[in-house]
């Protein structure tokens, strides 16, 4: 019995130092903090390094869910069972049945950037411009955002407007954005000072308004607000298919829109049209111009016509449609216009001198001059079912009607 109990004891004094001896190195083993950037890939053998293992399996402790090596590889949209660093985390090691905790530090040296381009040219933070009251400065703005993630660089779509400049009011005004990539915060800020007009900048020889800006998709143009004599826009050909015959052109944006539209109509109803008329140059309203003055006189041609200069067809934002076989001045009359009435606004066009407004045009009614505004802006017209001059007016600058 004695001999069994001496057994006994010298199995327990090996046992608890087995275990002491075991608590000991564990306590002295020294796991060192991994440090690196965001989006960083972690070599296995830099992990085993910092724990102080020869290996072993590997999960991921991150906002206090543990992940398997490839459900984190999944969250982290790397190559499999590869350790990249979407934020500090703790990596657990385990062997031989012991955990081993290494830290990971991540940090982000490289914040998102934002660019800004102002009428074509690149700017920097805190650039200052000047514009003249009333002047419409959203669309001359670029911007876009950017992010490094391991030494790659990626778009972002997050960037928000925070301060917008009303060219209404006089005086100095900040427009600004703002983009975060998660953990910095990066802003962008351009100084506009309001101007009031007191040099008639922007009046021609005639006394009318003259755009400063005609390649806007949201020119309002009208007798009293004329483009430039030698504007010519970017052009393309509207496809033969969808015109009367061949050669008519308008903008990039509006030849596509123009087929979309056609389309569009043909796949939900049945129905056709084709192109008239589109892009028409300053020389060529010019001649059209006169030639309605010397067939109906001043006045009528006034009605029926725009005075070289004040024609949106100089644009390359408009056109005129016609039903096949159909006569131009009768399309109100066709289901074509019906759907056009209800429709054209999807695509980016409106119906620009409608029916009962010739007093606010100053054009009599004409169902087929389509002109195009861009989606956004031709679904505000077509809902507030105002005109265009109307609706200008009221989100855009202050206009005097009566001119």
């Amino acid at each position: 019995m004695k001999r069994y109990h001496l057994v006994l004891l010298t199995f327990l004094v090996v046992a608890i130092g087995a275990i002491l001896s075991l608590i000991i190195n564990k306590a002295q083993h020294k796991i060192e903090t991994i440090h690196c950037e965001r989006y960083d890939i972690i070599p296995f053998d830099e992990l085993n390094k910092a724990a102080g293992v020869d290996g072993g399996t590997i999960t991921i402790s991150l906002e206090n869910t543990v992940y398997s090596l490839k459900e984190y590889s999944y969250l982290s949209r790397a190559p499999q069972y590869h350790l990249q660093i979407i934020d500090s985390l703790e990596v657990i090691l385990t062997t031989n049945g012991e955990e081993y905790r290494v830290p990971v530090i991540a940090k982000d040296s490289y914040p998102a950037e934002i660019s800004v381009k102002y009428e074509g040219q690149e700017i920097d933070n805190d650039s200052k411009i000047e514009v003249y009251q009333y002047e419409l400065i959203d669309e001359r703005f670029e911007v876009s955002a950017t992010e490094k993630k391991n030494d790659v660089t990626q778009k972002l779509e997050t960037v928000k407007l925070v301060d917008k400049v009303d060219t209404s009011q006089l005086g100095d005004q900040k427009i600004s954005w703002h983009v975060s990539d998660g953990v910095n915060d990066t802003n962008f800020t351009v100084h506009v000072s309001v101007k009031e007009n007191t040099e008639n900048v922007g009046m021609n020889k005639d006394g009318i308004m003259e755009l400063k800006y005609p390649h806007l998709e949201s020119a309002l143009v009208t007798r009293k607000r004329a483009l430039p004599k030698d504007y010519v826009p970017e052009l393309s050909f509207i496809p033969a298919k969808y015109s009367v015959s061949d050669g008519y052109r308008a903008t990039p944006t509006v030849s596509n829109a123009t087929t979309y539209l056609i389309d569009a109509m043909y796949e939900e109803t049945g129905l056709w049209m084709f192109v008239t008329s589109s892009y028409c140059n300053y020389e060529l309203q010019e001649r059209l111009y006169t030639g309605y003055i010397a067939q109906y006189g001043q006045e009528a041609a006034d009605r029926l016509s725009a005075r070289p200069g004040t024609s949106e067809h100089q644009t390359g934002l408009v056109i005129d449609v016609v039903t096949p076989g159909g006569e131009m001045m009768k399309f109100k009359e066709t289901k074509q216009s019906e759907w056009v009435n209800k429709n054209a606004h999807r695509f980016g066009f409106i119906v620009r001198y409608p029916e009962g407004k010739e007093d606010i045009t100053g054009y009599m009614p004409e169902a087929w001059h389509l002109r195009y505004v861009g989606e956004d802006i031709a679904k505000k017209v077509y809902n507030s079912g105002l005109t265009y001059d109307e609706w200008y007016r009221d989100n855009f600058v202050n206009i005097n009607m009566d001119e």
